[in-house]
């Protein structure tokens, strides 16, 4: 397989899909109707998994889950 043929979640696990390298301090919003408009702040990253904080709770995301779908999420602020 070339380079130019592997995904970026092979390359690098804190790479979205969306090819967003997920970062400590982004704020996130999940697109899951569910949740309604549900944010969260990353405080930790580590092989494709983010640590995050809503406020009320703190939980761990699958950094591959961090993409735009239905249940995914959206970034909303922080660097790219």
């Amino acid at each position: 397989m070339s380079p130019a043929t592997i995904a970026p979640e092979d390359d690098d696990p804190n790479v979205t899909r969306d090819e967003v390298t997920v970062r400590v301090g982004q704020k996130w919003i999940s697109l899951n109707k569910r949740d309604q408009g549900r944010t969260v702040t990353v405080i930790a990253v580590k092989c494709g998994r983010a640590r995050v904080d809503s406020g009320a709770t703190k939980t761990t995301l699958s950094i591959r889950r961090m993409h735009r779908h239905s249940t995914g999420w959206a970034l909303v602020s922080g660097c790219a």
